[in-house]
This record gives structure tokens, C-alpha cells and sequence, in this order.
């Protein structure tokens, strides 16, 4: 038996982070027609069915299908900006294992080679604190930064059975460009100061970050 929950896959996730977890929940289906599809081997059987709304609700089909549309345009913005993230860190702790390597090595000037890791680690975890809240939880503590954000407006957007209003696709407009902005630099970044400080490695002899 296999149950569904009537939704499309969630955001990708951030990696060991407990809250940014809770964007696994991915929009819900749009009302309509639907095919079941079972492969055994060479064996193929199908079954249709229907997602129809709560006879309650006045909205169209056409309302169903708007805000699904927008918010799985949400959920893969969200997706790219979490996916960032986990870059970063990735990026971040290669980074911090060669600089701890570079500490270690004794008789060598890398006084250089400390600075330009230690700049670079600087540079993408700017762009990390603008992508994620990193202190702790996001609220009236601490800022809500672009992924909290999104995730926001995945839950006003599906707040109810209708198309979603104007202020929801300006707002998903607004964060969809600095979320923009925020993934150029990290391109920067990676590709000319990660490109560099690669060199740097490479002729210590040490490695490289990848």
C-alpha cells in the first residue's frame, strides 16, 4: 500500500538544520484528474482518480491551478536558496580543514595563504547570513533572513483555496531578486576567490578545496 499525501515534493532541505527541515512539506496538489501507475517487471498497471475541492470552497479550477503554480515557483526559489547554503558550508569547512593544516605546518611563511582563507571564509559567510538566519532561531530575537522569508510565503500563499493576492507575488518578486543577488556573489565567490585560494593550495603542496 502506498499512501499519498496529495503534494508535490518539498524544498530541499539544509542540511542538520532542524528548522529549515520543516520546508520538506511541498505544495499541495491542484484539484483534477490524476494516473496511479504500478510496474512490476514488465507489467504496467494504471488507475485513474480524481483530487476534487471541499464542496464548501467557490473557488475554480483555474484559482487551484494559480496558486499551485506560484507556489512551487516559491518552493524552487526557496530550493536554490537552501541549496546555496549547503554550499557554503561545504565550501566553509574545506576551507577551515586547510587552514587548520596551514597552522600546522612549521617553517613556512603562510602568512599569505592564512589571509586569503581567512578573507574567504569572510566573504561566504556574508552571503550564508543574508541566505539563513545562523545564530539561532529566527524571530523577534534575530532577523529573518530570505530562506525563513520564503518559507513565510509558502504558508500565506496556501493559506486558502484562492488565487493568492497581488501583494504575495510583489512580495515573491522582491525576494526572488535579492535571493538573486545573494547566489551572483556566491558564483563570484566561488569562482574567483575559491579559483584563487585553490592556486594558493596547490602550490603549497597541500591540496584543494573542491
Amino acid at each position: 500500500r502506498f499512501v499519498w499525501d496529495m503534494r508535490h515534493p518539498g524544498a530541499v532541505a539544509v542540511a542538520d538544520d532542524n528548522d529549515a527541515n520543516m520546508t520538506k512539506t511541498g505544495p499541495i496538489a491542484s484539484t483534477g484528474t490524476y494516473m496511479a501507475r504500478l510496474k512490476v517487471g514488465d507489467q504496467t498497471l494504471e488507475q485513474s482518480f480524481e483530487i476534487v475541492k471541499d464542496p464548501r470552497v467557490a473557488a475554480e479550477q483555474a484559482d487551484f491551478d494559480t496558486q499551485v503554480n506560484l507556489l512551487i515557483k516559491i518552493r524552487d526559489r526557496l530550493s536554490e536558496v537552501n541549496g546555496a547554503v549547503n554550499r557554503i558550508r561545504n565550501v566553509k569547512k574545506q576551507v577551515k580543514d586547510w587552514l587548520e593544516r596551514i597552522e600546522a605546518m612549521k617553517g613556512t611563511d603562510t602568512s599569505t595563504l592564512k589571509e586569503a582563507g581567512d578573507t574567504l571564509q569572510t566573504k561566504l559567510t556574508d552571503i550564508e547570513r543574508e541566505l539563513i538566519q545562523t545564530e539561532g532561531k529566527a524571530g523577534l530575537m534575530l532577523p529573518v533572513r530570505l530562506s525563513e522569508k520564503l518559507t513565510e510565503l509558502i504558508s500565506d500563499a496556501g493559506s486558502a483555496d484562492f488565487t493568492p493576492p497581488n501583494q504575495v507575488y510583489d512580495v515573491f518578486e522582491h525576494l526572488s531578486g535579492r535571493v538573486g543577488a545573494q547566489l551572483t556573489d556566491l558564483d563570484t565567490v566561488v569562482s574567483q576567490d575559491v579559483s584563487a585560494f585553490n592556486e594558493m593550495i596547490k602550490e603549497s603542496g597541500i591540496g584543494a578545496v573542491e
